[in-house]
């Protein structure tokens, strides 16, 4: 008697970003591509059964998984029966394949300020605000990246599918690499050039007016998620409101003084550059659902200093220093600049963030999960 053979694992990924591929190497950035390419990755080592993604990409193999363009869902729905299928950030987008292919579909949320759907925060939302049942259709469960972001949904959506917590996954760092401390402080940002790039600037140049033994890094080019240098920044003003300061290359050049702009294009460049890193700043205004980018500095023994806004003070946990104070005051700011300025002395506790973001507890998270 033929026994049946290994149910498959399906990624969708609607994002319009384009994925490069680096033979085994992940791209730096933008961060929820690649932590679900990290995750289809780890899991076709760990599972039975062929593992699929379907996005922004040409199609052939990586890592061991299956790289399909979107243009081929319908096929790889098809072949790919009974198996899960993980939709990622696709909320309403594409229901009728749902109901179409009758298996298991999990929502993953990922990390981005779509994700705040219904809640109020944001408007550019994918699916109706008005509508928010419109937003679940043919999804069995969804998969949110911290609890924070899970409280939020039970209090603010009337009905949503079963709901599961689990972290954002990331590349442990390399325990062979080692890094001689400096004289001087290097402080990072790794995000969006929407979330904190502006207020970051604005640190550095605080900083550096006081003090020569600091050294301000940013990777937040947009050219890293499909977009241009022509694009605004923005920092929080009172009222909530945010102010346009200009474009990402004029802001580059008025800052440039102060502050090295990078574009990684690897994710071992970008592991470098964090492990070399001593305090990671992100004083977000976006309430950011789940950050990658913390999460990875964190593991690469970066001390962070982050705003006390969405989930951030929850990733945090023991570790590095959650800043009082609303974005936009100008006691926020000062509050920002002394937390950088102590927070080398702080260091990380490797053992405590490696049990709760390390790849082995993520993994086998998703692997009971499907």
């Amino acid at each position: 008697m033929a026994l049946d053979p290994p149910p498959q694992v399906v990624f969708v990924n609607p994002s319009t970003i384009p994925i490069h591929l680096y033979h085994s190497q992940l791209p730096a950035l933008p961060g929820t591509e690649k932590a679900c390419l990290l995750l289809a990755r780890e899991l076709s080592s760990q599972r039975p059964g062929g593992v699929h993604y379907v996005g922004n990409v040409e199609a052939g193999q990586w890592g061991g998984v299956l790289l399909h363009p979107l243009a081929d869902l319908q096929r790889v729905l098809a072949l790919t029966a009974p198996g899960p299928v993980v939709w990622v950030r696709a909320y309403g987008w594409e229901a009728r394949s749902r109901h179409k292919h009758e298996r298991t579909h999990v929502l993953w949320s990922g990390d981005a300020v779509e994700d705040l759907l219904a809640l109020g925060y944001r408007d550019e939302i994918i699916g109706r605000v008005d509508h928010p049942d419109s937003l679940f259709a043919g999804y069995h469960r969804a998969v949110l990246v911290s609890d924070w972001q899970r409280r939020q949904w039970l209090q603010e959506l009337a009905t949503s599918p079963p709901l599961t917590r689990i972290y954002n996954l990331t590349d442990d760092p390399d325990v062979n690499a080692t890094c001689n401390p400096a004289a001087v402080t290097t402080v990072v940002n790794t995000s969006h050039p929407r979330k904190s790039l502006g207020l970051f600037c604005q640190v550095a140049r605080a900083v550096c007016a006081m003090h020569d033994g600091f050294r301000f890094v940013a990777t937040s080019s947009p050219r890293l998620y499909d977009g241009d240098e022509s694009e605004a920044v923005y920092v929080p003003i009172v009222q909530g409101k945010l102010a346009n300061i200009g474009s990402f290359a004029q802001v580059r050049e008025r800052y440039g003084d102060v502050v090295e702009f990078r574009e990684p294009q690897r994710s071992d460049d970008l592991a470098w550059m964090l492990s070399r890193a001593d305090v990671f700043l992100h004083p977000d205004t976006s309430v950011e659902t789940g950050s990658m980018a913390l999460i990875e500095a964190m593991k690469h023994g970066a001390v962070p200093v982050v705003s006390q806004v969405g989930a951030l003070p929850e990733l945090c946990g023991s570790q590095g220093l959650v800043v009082p104070g609303t974005p936009g005051e100008r006691q926020f700011l000062v509050n920002v600049v002394n937390a950088v300025l102590r927070a080398k002395g702080h260091g990380i506790d490797e053992a405590d963030v490696l049990a709760r973001f390390g790849m082995d507890v993520i993994v086998s998270q998703w692997v009971q999960l499907l």
